[in-house]
């Protein structure tokens, strides 16, 4: 058998002769260390060069002191990474940083993408519901002035209370694993043969999501 490796606009015309939309996976909390974003701006930081217009420091998230969630490069000087060393927390408060997502959605967006699976939207901003809310929101507009039908589903590993929140953003959707992990309530109204509490409890759910955006 010949494995044929399709490149992105072939998969996507492929896909789209079947009926099929694809959405991609989006990382927006954190690059690589391998970034060249991020050689540049611990470069720089390491440098001493933060203050001269070119630098990149700002676009993470660097400190004099040792911190939680964060690694150290050298005797004096660290950088936010909650998730892994290998994964720097990005600055997504600094424009330079919004710019360069908004040209990566368009960029997809124009390949033919039909929207974004959005990664770790709780981590945008460690614990802070309302700063995750505002970035997602100027996130979806974004996304929704290149394509107004564009999708944007986010993942939010948190209880539902928490999870209804973010549709303040306007998202489309969001991921709520209380109902759907191996252990939520999906699965037990299964195997307690139990129909009538699920529905009542999806009702529910999706009047709450209804309170913060009618369409989501």
């Amino acid at each position: 058998m010949t494995i044929q490796i399709l490149r992105t606009p072939k998969i996507l015309k492929e896909a789209e002769k079947h009926g099929i939309s694809i959405i991609m996976d989006l990382v927006l909390n954190h690059s690589s260390n391998r970034n060249n974003w991020f050689i540049h701006a611990s470069a720089d930081a390491q440098l001493g060069k933060c203050a001269l217009e070119n630098a990149k420091c700002d676009w993470y998230h660097f400190t004099d002191t040792t911190k939680p969630g964060y690694t150290r490069i050298n005797s004096n000087l660290y950088y936010e990474s909650v998730f892994s060393s290998n994964m720097p927390d990005l600055n997504l408060d600094n424009q330079a940083v919004r710019d360069e997502i908004a040209k990566i959605v368009e960029f997809y967006l124009d390949k033919g993408v039909k929207g974004f699976r959005l990664d770790a939207v709780m981590h945008y901003y460690e614990g802070n519901i309302g700063k995750n809310v505002e970035f997602l929101s100027w996130l979806n507009q974004t996304v929704k002035s290149i394509n107004p039908d564009a999708y944007l589903v986010g993942e939010a590993w948190t209880a539902h209370n928490a999870v209804k929140e973010y549709y303040a953003s306007g998202m489309d959707s969001l991921f709520d694993f209380s109902l759907s992990d191996t252990s939520g309530t999906i699965v037990k109204s299964i195997r307690n043969q139990n129909g009538f509490d699920l529905a009542s409890i999806m009702v529910s759910h999706i009047e709450d999501i209804h309170q913060m955006n009618p369409n989501g």
